[in-house]
């Protein structure tokens, strides 16, 4: 999806873009020096996040190896453990670990299928670290959020997607819920199901079996693992019977008394059990052959691990990278072109915003007066037409 349609757009500034693809070059030129590597990548991740999409579609076609080269280094960067590092020096590692993996889904977003062949090995080096019991929970969540957005963007080889699912499946059935662990189970159960979206039958039928372990998961003590749980169980339901018409899971009834069984657990607070009620009553219809069921739910989760990757970006990617709003279902925000930055309406100094918005009233005033035209034309057409058909019928020709 392009621009908003409701506010005209100024033309990018050139030699404001001049300057940004020049502080990209020098932040990857950065990132590639070791010693320098933390500084160009806080200043190359955070820049890409607010590039709109022309700008970084170039950017990526230009340097497509360094930045591959440089997204590859996740597993090596991690290997790199010394007993001598201090405190400083192990956190400074995990945020350039964080910055990595962070690259890789950001040009998976922009550059889609273009770079289906070199993102490979970034993807392997994630679902290393996904599986991986010993990387913080951290870390191994933004793998399955990237490991999903990947998915969905950039990879068609159904044994890549396979990989992937299998990746995050291993995280959420095989992690116990602890109060570190409860958001590494709930997004790597997301992300699971979103993967699902393109995946092939083999990897389908391999689904349907996980079913059971989902339900257990409606069980689990912290509530963001169960709400996850209910969410894709419902999405689980819907996929299939999109896939098999007819299609239905033997142990419904267990899950449909689980839900039932929520409204009077009082061993939640309450407020979690009201969560729950509306969560249990917008899914129940997904469950439940033959209801109408919603159309939100797996959007929300796909939107939620979208933002998270994008973060303070989001606004531009939805004004400029079309598959966004079609993938994720999300609706552009109204911006307008600043310079060479894509802002929302609020962030304009004033004195700009109201001669958009001067132009945006006149605008909206030749449109709707077009319309008012023909709706009355079509409105006093047809009554003519009627009048004239009254008067033909009650004075027939002689």
């Amino acid at each position: 999806m392009g621009q908003s349609k409701n506010f005209p757009t100024k033309i990018l500034d050139g030699s404001e873009c001049k300057l940004r693809t020049e502080r990209l070059q020098a932040a990857l030129k950065d990132a590639q020096d070791e010693e320098r590597r933390l500084s160009g990548l806080i200043v190359l991740v955070s820049t890409l996040r607010k590039t709109p999409a022309p700008l970084f579609v170039s950017f990526v076609a230009s340097n497509r190896e360094s930045l591959f080269d440089l997204c590859s280094q996740i597993t090596s960067t991690i290997g790199k453990d010394n007993d001598k590092d201090n405190d400083e020096d192990k956190d400074k590692k995990k945020m350039t670990v964080t910055l990595l993996t962070d690259l890789v889904g950001l040009v998976a977003i922009q550059a889609k299928e273009s770079v289906k062949d070199l993102i490979l090995e970034p993807l392997n080096q994630l679902r290393q670290i996904l599986m991986d019991d010993e990387q913080s929970a951290n870390l191994r969540t933004r793998c399955a959020i990237i490991l999903a957005v990947a998915s969905r963007f950039v990879c068609s080889d159904p044994e890549v997607i396979a990989l992937n699912a299998d990746a995050c499946k291993s995280a959420w059935s095989t992690t116990v819920s602890s109060n570190d662990l409860a958001q590494l189970v709930a997004t790597s159960l997301s992300a699971w199901c979103t993967i699902l979206l393109d995946a092939d039958t083999e990897t389908l039928e391999k689904a349907t079996e996980d079913q059971k372990r989902i339900v257990e998961l409606l069980k689990a003590k912290h509530i963001e693992v169960r709400l996850a749980a209910v969410r894709n169980l419902g999405f689980l339901y819907e996929l299939m019977r999109y896939k098999k018409p007819g299609f239905r899971f033997e142990n419904t009834d267990v899950v449909l008394e689980v839900l039932a069984g929520w409204e009077q657990d009082l061993s939640i607070s309450t407020k979690d059990r009201r969560v729950q009620s509306v969560i249990a009553t917008d899914i129940r219809p997904s469950i439940v052959e033959g209801s109408d069921a919603p159309t939100t739910s797996l959007q929300t989760e796909s939107k939620d691990l979208n933002c998270s990757l994008l973060r303070g970006g989001i606004a531009q990617h939805l004004a400029n990278n079309e598959l966004i709003p079609k993938i994720f279902g999300l609706i552009p925000i109204p911006t307008i072109q600043f310079g060479c930055k894509l802002v929302s309406i609020k962030d304009v100094p004033k004195n700009v915003y109201i001669g958009y918005f001067n132009d945006y009233v006149k605008h909206r005033s030749v449109q709707r007066g077009r319309e008012r035209d023909e709706k009355m034309t079509k409105i006093y057409g047809d009554k003519e037409k009627e009048r004239e058909e009254m008067l033909a019928a009650t004075n027939p020709p002689m």
